[in-house]
């Protein structure tokens, strides 16, 4: 490096010769010499340009900062603060470069290296991982620029900058420019790429929306957006709008890149935009294993809908669909019948798989579903689904207002199978008891298959093991005590009948089929559980066990338990016990009757919860259909808004309304077992599923 000393000995030599040939008003001192500031200046600029081109960058940047602590009010300070950059920039220092050309461009912003002080710190901010960065800079300096080739730099510096930053509205604006400016095909088709990626992908609806009323929609660019708004307008559900767009888009590209997609777009949107609205699809399984189900629930629905025999009156189709009981099939089938038969409206799907698939299916054509499934959480698939269902939370939500709200009860003890309906029914339970502040004191379960159940209710009583409990332990010891052998191994074996079971709950729930309850109902009774509220029963029990605190258990249950057989196999052991129900087929209602005596003549069988559900649901949408509550629905956003409406239909399940998801409330019957009949139970007002 060249000495100091040296350098401004030459340095006032220079500005010395400079001094005595122009003068200036503004003056520098220099080493105890006074010199012209802008003379001075220009010398010392000159000093650092000569290292600069003898190869000295150090030199030279050293020179140029010592310039620059001299003369920063001078006519040269810009070109020494870019001559600092780009040589700083060289030498890869690329914070140094950037504080110049920051400085550069936020003290002389009048300078002619303004813009392209701010193109270069923009560029270092990209290089360095701050694309936000660069946008400010990147943004100030397009509008001056007079070279073309930089001009499309920036644009796509700035679009692809946006789009890294998540900007995608942006980004799209100055892709559109690069678009604009680009002089080759293959820059073109490298930016319509980006664009394609970036409205198909990234951009919101409002987004897409401003775009189509300001970007050329007849532009290969403005295609894009016209498609995309297309698209989301269908996702939407706004089929009228989605329609009207498809048909700007056929009319503007008749040769354009989603020619084939549109059309296909605009057939289904014909399809689906006809509707019949006399026409309401079913859809049952009627064929495989489920086969017998969908038959008798068609016939309901037949019923109901007044569509039987030479009995019509008019208004109203029902187009059939069998779903197999197979997934796929039964989205296939609604979509055949929304689109090829145009249905206002489809009823059925009894499963729980096939609901969830027609569901999603009727949800995504904007027809309504009408389902009888007991599936949770169906309607909140999406606003087009309603359901009749009984669903094992309705159950639940039944039982606890008859327990703990008209009989004041708070601790439940729960026994359940391990499948999926006395798990579902046993968690909806606990949930409602949580709710209500209760107490689930005791939950066991067992193998769906079992038929000993002796183990299980020994655990929930407390009587397994048994030498948790005191009574015994204390019998056991006095036994041990006796001398005579025999004597001692009776009183041992006594221990065990001495010891009450430990009731500390109000109910018992038994999530289960009259099958297995038939089952259960005894072993309880066998294990000194206290299953009836009989006084007289009551007294005899604590005569003959000698257990006087052990307090009465209430038996509750669901519709698995509505069956006969269950008294068949359990006898006086149900007595007064509980269960909720979704109908009563031995209702003394007229129209109920009418119902049952006409079904039970066509299937020999009485009719089910899900048969009365299918007989509801058809009398409801006949009603509908033919006017007879409200004007008719001319399509299905009507028929959508005719079945959310729907309050206090009267059907043979009781009064029907649909709440704001979609669900049914309606009243379940609480059934009780009396004198080894099953009856309804007397209660003033039943309690709501």
């Amino acid at each position: 490096m060249v000495n100091r000393h040296m350098a401004l000995t030459t340095l006032s030599a220079v500005l010395l010769s400079a001094a005595l040939l122009t003068g200036c008003p503004k003056r520098i001192t220099i080493d105890g010499v006074t010199y012209d500031y802008e003379e001075a200046a220009q010398a010392a600029y000159a000093d650092a340009e000569a290292a600069r081109q003898s190869g000295e960058t150090d030199i030279a940047l050293e020179k140029l900062d010592s310039f620059l602590g001299r003369f920063d009010e001078s006519k040269l300070a810009d070109d020494a603060l870019m001559a600092i950059g780009m040589l700083a920039r060289e030498q890869g220092q690329l914070t140094r470069a950037r504080d110049a050309f920051a400085r550069l461009a936020m003290d002389y912003p009048s300078s002619e290296h303004a813009v392209d002080a701010r193109l270069a710190m923009a560029r270092i901010d990209v290089a360095e991982g701050r694309p936000r960065d660069a946008v400010a800079p990147l943004r100030a300096v397009y509008d001056k620029l007079d070279d073309d080739e930089t001009r499309r730099e920036v644009a796509s510096m700035l679009a692809e900058t946006l789009d890294r930053s998540g900007d995608g509205e942006q980004a799209l604006e100055w892709y559109l420019r690069a678009y604009d400016e680009a002089r080759t095909d293959a820059e073109r088709k490298e930016i319509y790429e980006r664009i394609f990626a970036l409205v198909d992908s990234q951009l919101s609806f409002r987004a897409v929306r401003t775009l189509s009323e300001t970007v050329d929609t007849s532009s290969p660019a403005g295609e894009l957006v016209l498609f995309k708004l297309a698209r989301i307008y269908c996702h939407l559900r706004d089929f009228r709008q989605c329609n009207e767009t498809v048909e700007r888009y056929l009319d503007q590209h008749p040769r354009g890149r989603f020619l084939a997609q549109a059309g296909e777009m605009q057939g289904r949107l014909r399809a689906r935009l006809t509707v019949d609205p006399t026409v309401v699809g079913v859809l049952l399984p009627l064929s495989g294993k489920y086969q017998v189900y969908g038959e008798r629930a068609l016939y309901a629905i037949q019923l109901g809908a007044e569509l039987i025999g030479d009995k019509n009156p008019g208004g109203v189709k029902l187009v059939v669909r069998d779903s197999k009981g197979e997934t796929e099939v039964a989205a296939k089938m609604v979509q055949e019948l929304a689109l090829q038969e145009h249905a206002v409206v489809v009823i059925g799907a009894i499963l729980q798989n096939t609901a969830a698939a027609a569901a999603l299916k009727a949800e995504e054509l904007a027809v309504p579903l009408l389902s009888f499934s007991r599936r949770e959480e169906l309607t909140e698939l999406g606003g087009y689904v309603f359901r009749y269902g009984l669903t094992n939370s309705k159950q639940a939500k039944a039982l606890v207002d008859l327990t703990m709200g008209k009989m004041g009860m708070s601790r439940f003890a729960i026994l359940y199978p391990r499948h999926p309906y006395g798990i579902e029914l046993m968690n909806a339970f606990w949930d409602q008891v949580d709710q209500r502040k209760g107490y689930v004191v005791g939950a066991e379960a067992y193998d769906h298959d079992e038929t000993t159940f002796t183990k299980h209710i020994k655990k929930l009583v407390g009587k397994y093991p048994l030498h948790t409990r005191g009574s015994y332990a204390t019998c056991m010891a006095e036994a041990r005590a006796i001398e005579k052998a025999y004597t001692r191994r009776k009183a041992l074996e006594n221990c065990k009948n001495k010891v009450a079971p430990a009731v500390d709950f109000d109910a018992l729930l038994i999530p289960d089929d009259h099958a297995a309850v038939g089952l259960i109902a005894p072993t309880l009774a066998f294990e000194d559980v206290l299953i009836t509220r009989d006084p007289e029963a009551i007294r005899d029990y604590r005569t003959t066990t000698g257990f006087k605190d052990v307090k009465p258990v209430q038996l509750i249950g669901a519709n698995g338990w509505n069956d006969p057989v269950l008294i068949e196999r359990a006898g006086k052991n149900v007595e007064g016990s509980l269960f909720v129900d979704g109908f009563n087929p031995r209702s003394k209602e007229p129209h109920v009757h009418k119902f049952v005596a006409a079904f039970a003549e066509a299937q020999k069988s009485l009719p089910t919860v899900i048969d009365a559900q299918a007989y509801d649901g058809g009398a409801l949408v006949a009603t509908l259909l033919r006017g007879k509550v409200k004007p008719k629905p001319k399509n299905r956003a009507d028929m959508r808004r005719l079945l959310a409406e729907v309050k206090e239909f009267p059907g043979v399940t009781g009064l029907t309304s649909f709440d704001d998801s979609g669900d049914s409330v309606t009243p379940l019957v609480v059934f009780t077992i009396d004198n080894e009949t099953i009856e309804v139970a007397e209660l003033e007002e039943k309690p709501k599923g």
